[in-house]
């Protein structure tokens, strides 16, 4: 009890330093309680699995901790947004414009997902007229109205193909 009590003094005296938008990361240990009374349950941003190693040790006893749990918080959900980090040049090089789209650079990605989306299951119309669904154990991963949207501005490579292999184009 004493290590609790411990651990929400640290978390209270890490809260007074921290501006409203930052974010406090936390990681995974048993404090679960203790966080949610410091920041707020309604501050949780996400669990985040952070990768500290790059393989398995295999001088592990039992099992590689390869991987860390890191829970986030914002300090003020409502006001705080992530600062994102620049693409490297070896993610823009995956990006091309092939078809000299006006838009820029693209790629495609898969428009399938394997959990389960409320709105991920419906047909649609390729251009010959051939109705698809989305293969049995997956689900479209946006809803009919986006492929919709996505399809009238040419955002879907043909409709039967995105239909039969899950591509669109982001």
């Amino acid at each position: 009890m004493i290590a609790v009590r411990f651990a929400i003094d640290l978390l209270e005296g890490a809260k007074i330093f921290r501006r409203d938008h930052q974010v406090h990361a936390v990681e995974e240990g048993g404090v679960a309680v203790e966080r949610a009374q410091v920041f707020g349950e309604e501050n949780f941003i996400a669990s985040v699995i952070w990768q500290k190693v790059f393989s398995p040790k295999n001088s592990a006893l039992y099992f590689s901790e390869d991987h860390d749990y890191v829970i986030i918080y914002a300090r003020n959900k409502e006001i705080w947004r992530p600062e994102l980090l620049p693409r490297s040049d070896s993610a823009e090089s995956r990006y091309e414009n092939s078809d000299d789209d006006p838009r820029g650079v693209w790629t495609s990605g898969d428009l399938l997902a394997r959990n389960f989306y409320g709105k991920g299951t419906y047909e649609v119309i390729g251009p010959s007229g051939k109705t698809f669904s989305n293969p049995k154990g997956s689900y479209w991963r946006v809803s009919k109205e986006n492929f919709d949207e996505l399809n009238a501005d040419s955002r879907t490579e043909a409709v039967a193909k995105a239909a039969q292999l899950g591509l669109v184009m982001l």
